[in-house]
């Protein structure tokens, strides 16, 4: 899995506690946007027939178009979906936090299929060297993990285009402002803009959110044994939102 605690676990806890949430709310809404990339994580075993790519990660851009693109419909009709929960609930909760993990991913995995897609295919030469890859690859798989690490820069054959990670982090973290509220997060700005190193920036998150011991990975088992059958539901809602969408075209 990718560096993904600083943006959809840190980063989220922050926006939320300055929207006015809890810190326990705020910690569930981000476990939420976090356990997506476990619970429902495309993994090698499952990704030849599973649709969890395109139900959370990699969400599609039109009906008869599986590309993703940010801020997509169907984006914001899964954001529509989790707030259509009553708004103390926990349902919505947990409904929030998937579906802004798949918000935030319409940025950092833009211009990728979350299944196997020949639109996947790099060129087989570039940049003077022989790119290996598979026929119809899995999302971004020939850029590894570089589109989700948010200090990469990198390069895309595909559209020859530069693309530097920290400008779609910005675009996310603006994302989920306006989802939870518009609240001000110029300080979540200024670390992902100033701190380089994943592990100092996920403690200067931490510090900013007042929680310096605060570790997801630590109250994961808690957070399941509480909130697993919530959560597996407001997962199967949205699931039900994508094939909904996807039957008004022919999904290539």
């Amino acid at each position: 899995m990718a560096q993904c605690g600083d943006m959809h676990e840190l980063a989220t806890l922050n926006i939320a506690k300055a929207a006015g949430y809890s810190d326990e709310d705020a910690v569930l809404v981000a476990w939420a946007d976090g356990e997506t990339d476990h619970s429902l994580q495309v993994k090698w075993w499952n990704c030849p027939f599973s649709n969890l790519g395109i139900f959370y990660h990699f969400i599609p851009s039109a009906p008869d178009n599986l590309i993703c693109q940010p801020d997509s419909e169907l984006s914001r009709r899964i954001i529509d979906g989790a707030k259509s929960n009553p708004p103390w609930s926990i349902e919505r909760k947990c409904a929030v936090g998937i579906a802004l993990h798949g918000l935030q991913d319409t940025y950092f995995h833009q211009n990728w299929a979350g299944k196997f897609s020949r639109h996947n295919v790099l060129p087989a030469w570039w940049n003077k060297k022989f790119t290996p890859s598979l026929p119809f690859p899995y999302g971004h798989s020939p850029k590894g993990l570089e589109p989700d690490i948010a200090t990469a820069t990198w390069y895309d054959p595909r559209s020859n285009e530069t693309i530097i990670n920290r400008e779609r982090v910005f675009d996310a973290i603006a994302a989920t402002c306006r989802v939870l509220g518009n609240p001000d997060a110029k300080d979540v700005f200024r670390i992902f803009a100033d701190v380089d190193d994943y592990e100092k920036r996920k403690e200067a998150l931490r510090k900013l959110a007042g929680m310096t011991n605060l570790s997801f990975s630590s109250i994961r088992a808690e957070m399941l044994a509480k909130y697993k059958k919530l959560f597996t539901e407001a997962a199967r809602v949205q699931a039900e939102i994508v094939k909904d969408y996807l039957k008004c075209g022919d999904g290539r």
